[in-house]
């Protein structure tokens, strides 16, 4: 028996058996792959096929093989899987009418993506079997999930909600001309989907109205509440009706391309300090030890190191004074000269890591972002942009018990961040701690040194 089977769109063929046509899916799976399950897994799954309000089943035929890989397939259908049409506003809304139809009936189809919805040169829409679907999924390489699988599916969501995200992700993709997340991996794609939050979709396309847009942003949000299938249903039809696009948007929007060039580049490198922060942060607070360490043996003069502590000479009272100067001005040599070995080193870690990473933002901002608490404080508080942090002491007040015992209180400024869209652009929240120190001091080799710090906090 003569079999041709021919690329038809990505994710399908188009096979001919004796002078008729099937459909057949692409799967890039071994045949061999057969003698470890039931031939019947794939014959007995069904698709939906839905065309003019009314569903049916679209069956698996038989199997073809070609060159190894296993071809399921069945009744041929003219048309091309969504990762090859760009959808019009028609498809979107069949598309939804479809999903309507299923959600009444408490089914949530889990496999919707670029290649397991097939839409027909006839206006039918074909959703592929959903365990052939899952089964398929799991063979496929990294960029292919990317391309034509993940970008489409929120890693958090299930049921209703992932439905309404995918209607986001391929309404937003018909409006703008691109998906709304675009990372560089598998796990950066779903991080993206988690943490950030598209340029809205008026800001491409100005033709957009805010209804619309309102629509795709909250389904793409996935802590969003009240957004279901019938709301989609109900607005798309409603848009439909009308005009997809609008005209008196334009005037509103007409200047925002570039500011939505501009909003996406600056989402992306924040996510991307932001990773590369989360990620290395304990990597560099090591480094930057490892690195003072290396400084003095290297680069500081022999005589440097020979030398006798900036404390030397100084009273205890002085010393108590300096190391919380020192603090203030992420001075972490002349912060281990006042204290022992193990005295300080908490607050030295804290120091080294402010002062490495504020380096690192310089480098890589060309500013640190860092803003000391006292210098806020003299400008009446004002509000933080959405990329700085405060740290710092402030109301120092140092009070001599004896000879080598002090009370030591003060405030302690820092920010608190939550995880937030980019695109919200918040500013962190000053945050304060009323700090207690009861400070001893010890006189090794004529030179005043801290030895023990009692402390205690109370929240602002």
């Amino acid at each position: 028996m003569n079999t041709v089977c021919i690329q038809n769109s990505t994710g399908t063929y188009k096979i001919i058996k004796e002078e008729t046509s099937f459909l057949g899916l692409q799967t890039g799976v071994e045949s061999r792959i057969l003698k470890s399950m039931r031939r019947n897994t794939f014959l007995d799954d069904k698709g939906i096929v839905w065309k003019d309000s009314n569903t049916g089943p679209w069956n698996i035929i038989n199997m073809h093989i070609q060159q190894g890989e296993i071809i399921p397939y069945g009744k041929w259908m003219p048309g091309k899987t969504l990762a090859d049409k760009k959808p019009t506003p028609d498809d979107i809304l069949n598309i939804t009418e479809l999903l309507y139809t299923l959600s009444r009936e408490g089914r949530f189809p889990r496999t919707l993506s670029a290649t397991g919805i097939y839409l027909g040169d006839d206006d039918s829409i074909l959703l592929f079997p959903e365990n052939i679907l899952d089964f398929l999924n799991t063979h496929q390489d990294d960029n292919y999930k990317m391309r034509f699988i993940d970008s489409y599916r929120h890693p958090d969501l299930q049921g209703e909600k992932a439905v309404c995200f995918f209607l986001g992700v391929i309404t937003y993709q018909m409006v703008v001309g691109h998906l709304p997340y675009k990372g560089e991996s598998l796990t950066d794609l779903r991080e993206l989907m988690r943490k950030t939050k598209p340029v809205p979709p008026q800001y491409w396309n100005n033709r957009v109205g805010n209804d619309l847009s309102d629509l795709i942003m909250k389904a793409l949000l996935a802590g969003s509440s009240g957004i279901t299938v019938k709301r989609w249903k109900e607005v798309l039809e409603r848009i439909h009706s009308e005009g997809f696009y609008e005209t008196e948007t334009a005037k509103q929007y007409g200047s925002d391309r570039q500011r939505a060039v501009v909003l996406e580049e600056k989402q992306k490198k924040k996510y991307m300090r932001n990773r590369f922060l989360i990620k290395n942060t304990p990597k560099i607070a090591v480094t930057a030890v490892s690195l003072l360490i290396m400084g003095v043996i290297l680069f500081t003069p022999i005589k440097r190191a020979l030398e006798p502590p900036v404390t030397a000479g100084m009273s205890p009272d002085e010393v108590v004074q300096l190391y919380y100067d020192s603090i203030n001005n992420l001075d972490t040599e002349t912060l281990d000269d006042c204290t022992s070995s193990k005295t300080g080193e908490k607050d030295s870690k804290e120091v080294t890591g402010i002062y490495v990473i504020s380096k690192v933002r310089t480098g890589y901002e060309g500013k640190s972002g860092l803003v000391q608490a006292k210098d806020w404080l003299a400008s009446g508080k004002k509000t933080l942009e959405a990329d700085e942090s405060i740290y710092g002491l402030t109301d120092i007040l140092v009070k001599k018990i004896s000879e080598n015992m002090f009370r030591v209180t003060y405030t302690k400024w820092y920010t608190e961040r939550e995880e937030t869209p980019v695109t919200e652009n918040k500013p962190g929240v000053p945050r304060s701690i009323h700090i207690t120190d009861t400070i001893h001091l010890t006189k090794n080799k004529n030179v005043w040194i801290i030895d023990k710090i009692d402390r205690s906090t109370e929240s602002d």
